[in-house]
C-alpha cells in the first residue's frame, strides 16, 4: 500500500470541521520568463532573480503569505512563518520538505498545542496549495502590470495576494470540499 493510499484512508473519514480547521503549507519560487510573463516552479530551482514565498491557506484563518529572504527556506524562517499562524487544535499540513518534518519544527507546533502531518509524497495533485499557487499565479499575470526585479515582483504579489485570497468561492472548497472528496476517490480506487 502507498502512502498516498494510507493517507487517504486515515483521513477519507475527517469530518467537515476537521478540513475547516486544517491549515495548509507550501512554499512556491516565482520569477519572470524573459517576455515578463510571471512563473512559478518548486522551491529547490534556481535562486538568482526570483522570489521564495511560502503560503498558508485554511477555510478561514490564516490565509498568508511570506517572503522567504535570501532564497532559501531553513527551520529558523519556517519557525518565523508558524509563529505567526500556529493555534492550539489547529493541524498543519505541509509537503514533504525536510524542514517541515524536522524534530525542532514538529516540537514548536506541537509545543502550540497544535499537530503537524507531513503530505504524502507523490501526491502533490490533491495538495490544496497546489491548486491555489496555479490560480494564483494566473491571477497575478492578469493583475499585474510589467515587473523588472524581484522586489517589484514581491510587491505585486502581496498586492494581487490580498484579493486572490479573499475569493471565498475559491479559496472554501479548495481547502475543505475539493480535498475531501480527492481522498475518497484514492479510497474508492483502491478498493
Amino acid at each position: 500500500m502507498t502512502q498516498r493510499e494510507l493517507f487517504a484512508r486515515e483521513f477519507s473519514g475527517s469530518s467537515f470541521s476537521f478540513w475547516r480547521n486544517a491549515i495548509f503549507v507550501d512554499e512556491r519560487r516565482f520569477g519572470l520568463k524573459s517576455d515578463g510573463e510571471i512563473y512559478s516552479t518548486c522551491p529547490n530551482r534556481s535562486r538568482r532573480g526570483t522570489v521564495l514565498a511560502c503560503g498558508a491557506v485554511s477555510a478561514d484563518w490564516p490565509r498568508s503569505l511570506h517572503r522567504i529572504e535570501h532564497g532559501h527556506l531553513n527551520t529558523e524562517k519556517y519557525l518565523e512563518v508558524m509563529d505567526s499562524m500556529v493555534s492550539p487544535g489547529r493541524t498543519i499540513f505541509s509537503t514533504n520538505n525536510p524542514v517541515h518534518g524536522s524534530v525542532v519544527a514538529t516540537q514548536y507546533i506541537s509545543s502550540r498545542q497544535a499537530s503537524s502531518i507531513l503530505w504524502p509524497p507523490r501526491s502533490l495533485d490533491i495538495m490544496p496549495m497546489t491548486l491555489i499557487w496555479k490560480h494564483f499565479v494566473d491571477e497575478l499575470n492578469y493583475a499585474t502590470s510589467i515587473v523588472s526585479n524581484p522586489d517589484q515582483l514581491w510587491g505585486e504579489m502581496e498586492i494581487v495576494w490580498l484579493d486572490f485570497i479573499a475569493n471565498n468561492s475559491f479559496v472554501y472548497p479548495t481547502t475543505v470540499g475539493y480535498v475531501w472528496l480527492d481522498l475518497g476517490k484514492i479510497v474508492d480506487e483502491f478498493q
